[in-house]
């Protein structure tokens, strides 16, 4: 379906890669919330990929936000 819209809508379509880091910082499913907190404080990170180990494939993501509410920073 996505395909479909942005052949429809060529024009429309932006590209972000010069904006984007070619390897970004990831944490596994496995790995510790102070892992994840280390990350984001030390690299001034807002958003932290989950990946499966296994396939490398994005499992989720973590916000800032939502990790400094979790440990009520």
């Amino acid at each position: 379906m996505l395909n479909e819209v942005c052949d429809h809508y060529p024009d429309e379509m932006i590209d972000l890669r010069p904006y984007m880091w070619e390897y970004p910082y990831t944490v596994t499913i496995h790995d510790t919330v102070q892992k994840c907190l280390d990350i984001f404080l030390n690299n001034q990170l807002r958003h932290l990929f989950v990946v499966n180990p296994v396939d490398g494939m994005c499992v989720g993501v973590i916000t800032r936000k939502d990790l400094f509410a979790y440990v009520d920073i």
